[in-house]
């Protein structure tokens, strides 16, 4: 999957490696439901969501808000979620069967 980038002053930025803060807030983000999120709310927690998971300090509600059209948000916003998950699950894979913990049970 491609790295989202984002385009802020004619410079592209792409998201850090996703940490643990990010992968549990892109899990806690995904689970939520948004369907009777209104419009200000929409806004709001995709753009936290967004700077939380870029993880750089040129990534701003500001430098969003600047950068991205009104119809690009949420759809950047589902493109990071994803690239963050196949981050993370892709290294999970790659975990020799030895060396992965065993389930207590």
């Amino acid at each position: 999957m491609d790295t989202p980038k984002l385009k802020i002053k004619g410079k592209a930025y792409e998201p850090a490696p996703p940490t643990m803060r990010v992968w549990r807030l892109t899990a806690d983000f995904d689970e939520q439901n948004k369907v009777d999120w209104e419009v200000k709310r929409l806004i709001d927690e995709y753009s936290v969501y967004i700077v939380e998971a870029f993880n750089r300090k040129e990534v701003t509600r500001e430098s969003i808000e600047e950068s991205l059209l009104a119809s690009e948000l949420i759809p950047f916003g589902n493109k990071l979620k994803e690239w963050v998950l196949v981050q993370v699950f892709e290294s999970l894979v790659k975990i020799p069967k030895d060396e992965a913990p065993k389930a207590n049970g």
